[in-house]
């Protein structure tokens, strides 16, 4: 009768072990950085050139490093040409400023609502730690 105690309580602790452990993969619900996309120039037309931008902006005390990995992978609608389907740390505009802006050339090929979706990978670092992010953004906007 006391043998099923012992193996309830090895369950029991795997258990709770496997969700603390979900819950530590979980991104922070106040984010240490604000993520900005946009199009260029506004309004853009069809068949004129363009340009993505998306600018990440971390917030004191973290700092965005380029010497880090940094990936933003696109994926346009089907009325949109980007020049590049992924964004590195060579795509930074200027690594002087805090906030960091990757660009990439477009060409709009069909009015309507058009569309980027990005995903993101990067770390921010402090003067004690560097974190790795992963996160979402998306860009909609309508052409005439």
């Amino acid at each position: 009768m006391r043998l099923w105690l012992p193996s309830f309580l090895v369950f029991v602790s795997v258990g709770l072990s496997c969700f603390a452990h979900a819950e530590d993969d979980k991104q922070p619900a106040d984010k240490p950085y604000v993520i900005t996309p946009a199009a260029q120039p506004s309004p853009i037309g069809v068949g004129k050139p363009c340009e993505y931008q998306l600018t990440i902006a971390p917030k004191a005390p973290w700092a965005l490093k380029t010497s880090t990995p940094l990936k933003v992978a696109l994926r346009p609608s089907d009325g949109l040409k980007l020049a590049k389907a992924t964004l590195s740390a060579a795509d930074v505009v200027d690594p002087k400023p805090e906030a960091k802006t990757l660009r990439t050339d477009c060409e709009v090929v069909k009015g309507g609502t058009q569309a980027v979706s990005a995903d993101l990978s990067f770390f921010l670092c402090t003067d004690q730690i560097c974190q790795r992010y992963i996160d979402k953004a998306n860009l909609q906007m309508q052409v005439p």
